[in-house]
């Protein structure tokens, strides 16, 4: 797919983001905190072109009228929809962390590799019950205009284990260190390939408990392996969005 197809690419003026109810029928408005790149950095001006996305699938190509300090406002010239966006669905449900920054580190890198939902796990040896959303919403925005994506992850509130591995998926896998080696995500290909929907369950620190892992054995999950080596919680939710993501593209190219 070409960047003029896909809509990725388009405008020289930067790519920015707009909450649904700052966008009208002709036109949108950047509040100041997010024109200031564009203003100020960029020093575009009137008649500029800028691409702009609402976190929820919508995609604007649009081109600057006005500039005042409550931000700017730009005519918009094309809409498209889901621009960006993976056709699939991941999860990756993650035990929560005692370290936040570690968590947003993952937040960052799971959208620009096409994570659709996070879910912060409590598990036995979680060290944490609770995450600052409004910033972690405010990590995920910026992933979002970094991988030029159009639909912002949803982030849950976080949920306890036993609730988790009750959700539904065409393909579900539990990360687990004492996992085989012929137990790879990876020698899940036509599995993967085929699952409109994944869902990654990876532990905290510290792992899952025997009974943790057995739980979800028996709930349907299949244990997997990331790896020889011992990686931290957010390496390994990275590694399996990696993973997931290289062999759905691959998938598709063999398609064509």
């Amino acid at each position: 797919m070409t960047e003029e197809k896909s809509g990725r690419g388009l405008s020289a003026g930067g790519f920015y983001f707009a909450e649904r109810d700052q966008i009208g029928k002709h036109s949108l408005r950047l509040l100041p905190d997010e024109a200031r790149h564009a203003l100020r950095v960029l020093r575009l001006e009137k008649g500029d072109e800028i691409a702009v996305v609402d976190g929820e699938g919508g995609w604007y190509r649009a081109r600057i009228q006005t500039v005042d300090r409550n931000g700017l406002v730009a005519a918009i010239e094309e809409r498209k929809e889901e621009v960006g966006e993976p056709p699939y669905r991941l999860t990756v449900a993650m035990g929560l962390l005692k370290q936040q920054g570690r968590f947003e580190t993952f937040l960052e890198k799971a959208v620009e590799l096409g994570v659709t939902r996070v879910v912060p796990t409590i598990t036995e040896r979680s060290l944490q019950v609770g995450i600052n959303l409004p910033r972690c919403r405010r990590i995920l925005v910026a992933g979002l205009k970094q991988s030029m994506r159009s639909r912002l992850p949803q982030l849950t509130e976080p949920r306890p284990f036993k609730s988790v591995i009750k959700e539904d998926a065409a393909a579900r896998f539990i990360a687990h260190e004492t996992a085989s080696s012929d137990q790879s995500l990876l020698g899940h290909v036509e599995a993967l390939r085929a699952a409109g929907s994944c869902h990654v369950l990876i532990g905290p620190e510290g792992g899952f408990t025997d009974e943790e892992v057995a739980s979800a054995r028996g709930a349907g999950w299949t244990e997997v392996s990331l790896g020889s080596a011992r990686l931290r919680t957010e390496t390994a939710g990275i590694a399996a969005a990696a993973i997931v993501q290289l062999i759905k593209s691959a998938g598709r190219q063999t398609e064509r």
